[in-house]
């Protein structure tokens, strides 16, 4: 089974229903259908539908994107990014993932 990391606070966020996308730096492909999303420090996780994967440079991301992701705003979104991959220019892929609770 497919299985993607994230981090403990925002697989919280899953599942809650306030995350309802995951993006990651680079084109990737997941296929769709059911996934693990699990957390990156612990064995907590929880079973996700993948539905839809829309690629974007990141300086065309917007709020509404951030948002879906957990965050505030665009700025906020791309400073956790910057946390995780380090630099992202702005003609950088974006995969933005669209999941729904399974």
């Amino acid at each position: 089974m497919q299985e993607i990391l994230i981090r403990e606070e925002l697989l919280d966020q899953v599942k809650a229903g306030t995350k309802t996308t995951t993006c990651r730096l680079g084109k990737r492909d997941y296929a769709m259908g059911k996934t693990r999303l699990k957390s990156n420090s612990t064995d907590n996780f929880t079973m996700i539908n993948l539905i839809k994967m829309v690629y974007h440079e990141a300086k065309d991301l917007t709020d509404e994107i951030a948002k879906t992701d957990g965050f505030d705003t665009k700025e906020n979104f791309l400073a956790v990014m910057h946390d995780i991959y380090g630099e992202i220019k702005d003609d950088d892929i974006i995969t933005v993932v669209y999941f729904e609770l399974a």
